[in-house]
């Protein structure tokens, strides 16, 4: 990035030389470079929140290159995305960029140029951070444009640009992972009861559904209730059958003792 500290007396001197030939630039009407858009190519249509991208300021039909200019690239959101640098091309002989302290917007002027003799001719490359969530345009003006001649450009129209920055991915990296750990403790596994069964405790799966409650007694579990009442019920039964039996031969003998008699 250019140095924009106070200027030396020989950095004054340039800067006095540097308008004097922009003034001359904008003045030679006569022998005109051309006619030519000035526009603002963005090198993705996304930046992440605390990521960097760059603008190329691009002059798109040059003839004869491009030596001199004065442009000016403003950001009109400067909480959502802020220029931080700027790159020259070209290799100037002279330049002055100012960039605003709010990042808001960045004026440059270059003179002395060396560029591509024809066709799209990228002057400056302007440097975005991403700063908030949201999107601004990005716009551009400018004042002179001239080939490397001297002969000024005439610029039938200037095409600006935009940026968009989206949240750190980061961000919902975690909360999906908090999310994950907290499905995962709500599931328990089987639990053992003091009395040597196995139960396994009901949960409700992502669908919203409960799993039954299984219990599984062990072998030398005590039999239940119903095991007692029915072996308790079968005893008298058979104790009534024996009596009746018995009492039918005790009347049997006794007719046929009577009979022969």
């Amino acid at each position: 990035m250019t140095d924009t500290r106070a200027p030396t007396t020989c950095t004054r001197l340039g800067v006095v030389l540097l308008g004097l030939l922009l003034v001359t630039a904008s003045a030679v009407t006569v022998s005109a470079a051309g006619s030519t858009t000035v526009s603002l190519h963005a090198a993705g249509s996304t930046v992440e929140e605390g990521e960097t991208t760059t603008i190329d300021v691009v002059v798109d039909n040059a003839d004869g290159g491009v030596g001199t200019y004065n442009a000016t690239v403003a950001v009109d959101d400067p909480d959502v995305a802020s220029i931080t640098d700027v790159e020259l091309a070209g290799d100037p002989g002279l330049d002055e960029v100012e960039i605003a302290d709010d990042g808001s917007k960045v004026s440059i002027r270059a003179a002395l140029m060396n560029t591509t003799d024809a066709g799209a001719v990228t002057i400056a490359t302007i440097t975005l951070a991403g700063d908030a969530d949201g999107s601004s345009d990005v716009s551009l003006s400018v004042a002179t444009l001239g080939d490397e001649e001297g002969r000024a450009y005439s610029v039938s129209e200037t095409r600006g640009s935009s940026v968009a920055v989206s949240e750190d991915d980061d961000d919902d990296d975690e909360d999906d992972s908090s999310s994950d750990s907290a499905d995962a403790s709500s599931t328990d596994g089987p639990t053992a009861t003091p009395d040597g069964t196995s139960t396994t405790d009901s949960s409700v799966d992502p669908t919203g559904t409960s799993s039954p409650v299984t219990t599984t007694p062990s072998a030398d579990s005590p039999p239940t209730s119903s095991d007692e009442n029915s072996g308790s019920s079968l005893l008298p039964t058979s104790l009534l059958n024996v009596a009746l039996v018995a009492g039918a031969v005790l009347v049997t003998g006794l007719l046929l003792a009577r009979r022969f008699r």
